[in-house]
């Protein structure tokens, strides 16, 4: 590593270069893109920056419950889904929020996924059990208009 003239030597953070799938592109190997290897380039771009951003954070219980207390409150809650380990499927069965995070609570549930709208805006909440409380990670999303249920669909199987 090289010393900046202060004399310190820069972070590893300070020594990235950031570029883009383009400008990647561009530099692989010298060549020349066509127009249609372009064109699939931008595409991928522009999906990448529609990608919604994620929020996350440690709940301690009382938080937890507070949450809990909000989506009570001030959600529209349209569904809920549990998930019993960590490569299991969410169950088919469809249980209450009071029932999810007393499955979680009791570490009969790895995570529990809440779907629900708040002032217009449709979220993603996914909660998972850590130890001294819970991990919350959350996520805006657009409903898919053709489905019946609003939220992120299931990959086809």
């Amino acid at each position: 590593m090289t010393e900046d003239s202060t004399g310190k030597s820069p972070s590893i953070l300070e020594q990235l270069e950031v570029t883009s799938p383009s400008q990647q592109a561009d530099s692989a190997q010298g060549e020349a893109l066509s127009e249609a290897q372009r064109q699939a380039v931008a595409e991928a771009e522009a999906q990448v920056k529609s990608l919604p951003t994620l929020l996350q954070g440690d709940l301690d219980p009382e938080h937890l419950q507070a949450l809990l207390t909000d989506y009570s409150n001030y959600a529209q809650i349209s569904e809920v889904l549990v998930k019993t380990g960590a490569l299991d499927r969410a169950q088919a069965e469809r249980p209450t929020l009071e029932q999810a995070v007393e499955l979680l609570v009791a570490g009969r549930a790895f995570a529990i996924q809440v779907r629900y709208q708040h002032d217009g805006q449709w979220w993603c909440d996914v909660i998972s059990k850590r130890s001294g409380g819970a991990r919350l990670v959350r996520m805006a999303f657009e409903p898919d208009p053709g489905s019946a249920k609003p939220g992120p669909q299931p990959a086809p199987q």
